[in-house]
């Protein structure tokens, strides 16, 4: 027995050592499980802000803020601040992402280099501030570590959204993520001299060599609304209509019903003699800008 105590008591206290140890990585998972899902959602507020801060600096717009969905108005309630309108998801548990979806339909190349960083970079900032205020003020200690836990989240915020992606929305449109575009302006100051060339041809009314040279910056990667419009442009005056039916078909699903949609589509049904949907499409410019005269002429 004398021998055997001692082995007795090492493993009694080995045990009691591995629960205590289990007990204590337990709950400090389910605290950082706990203070993620509040700091991600300050992470995502205040990124949708700096989009909607930005868009307005360069366009004078305001923008909807989505906390939690993609343009799902029915699951969300809705505060106004101005002309702003920030949509939260009913349930908090979704709040991990969300979306800035701007009223204006056009902005400045440099205003969409800025507007796409200000999403991250507020965020950061937002976070950095805070948890400087709290550990120069010393804050409570929970609110320490939540900031803590904000500022690492906006710090991921940065890898996450950077990367390039496709947000597939609640109406149907299909809009690119922060990376992608970034990518795509990059891309687009590469192949700005091809297009630049292509407009050059379509001016020329070579309209057949323009159709070709914007497919081809299409097939090689340099995809957005601008190119995709002009490959209708081009197809609509090659008299290629079924060709274009289904360009114009893919802008929709791609970009939405935008004002150059419109224009795009108005002309299209200008040329195929279908007055009823070339004047819904000229109204709808309208509604979309008024002081435009081109609509209001072909009315």
């Amino acid at each position: 027995y004398l021998f055997i105590l001692p082995d007795i008591m090492l493993c009694r206290h080995f045990f009691v050592n591995c629960a205590v140890f289990t007990m204590i990585v337990i709950y400090l998972l389910l605290g950082f499980a706990i203070c993620a899902l509040i700091a991600r959602p300050f992470t995502v507020f205040f990124h949708e802000c700096g989009h909607a801060l930005s868009f307005f600096l360069f366009t004078g717009r305001a923008s909807d803020i989505y906390i939690g969905s993609y343009c799902d108005k029915e699951q969300s309630f809705r505060i106004a601040l101005g002309r702003t309108n920030i949509w939260f998801r009913k349930n908090p548990l979704y709040w991990q992402y969300g979306l800035c979806d701007p009223h204006a339909s056009t902005i400045s190349l440099a205003g969409q280099v800025v507007s796409t960083l200000a999403g991250v970079l507020f965020s950061l900032l937002a976070a950095s501030l805070f948890a400087w205020l709290a550990f120069t003020y010393d804050w409570h200690g929970l609110l320490k570590l939540l900031l803590l836990f904000a500022l690492g989240s906006a710090l991921l915020d940065i890898l996450i959204n950077l990367q390039p992606a496709k947000i597939y929305l609640k109406d149907g449109r299909v809009l690119d993520n922060d990376g992608k575009i970034l990518t795509d302006i990059f891309k687009s100051k590469r192949w700005n001299r091809i297009y630049q060339k292509g407009i050059q041809l379509f001016q020329e009314k070579k309209y057949q060599e323009a159709e070709s040279l914007f497919e081809s910056l299409w097939a090689r990667g340099f995809k957005n609304e601008a190119t995709a419009n002009m490959i209708a442009y081009s197809q609509i005056f090659v008299g290629d209509h079924d060709k274009t039916a289904q360009t114009l078909h893919l802008i929709e699903q791609q970009y939405g019903c935008t004002l150059q949609t419109h224009l795009t589509n108005s002309l299209f049904y200008q040329k195929t003699k279908n007055t009823a949907l070339e004047k819904m499409h000229h109204l709808k410019i309208i509604e979309l800008n008024p002081s435009n005269n081109y609509p209001l002429n072909n009315l």
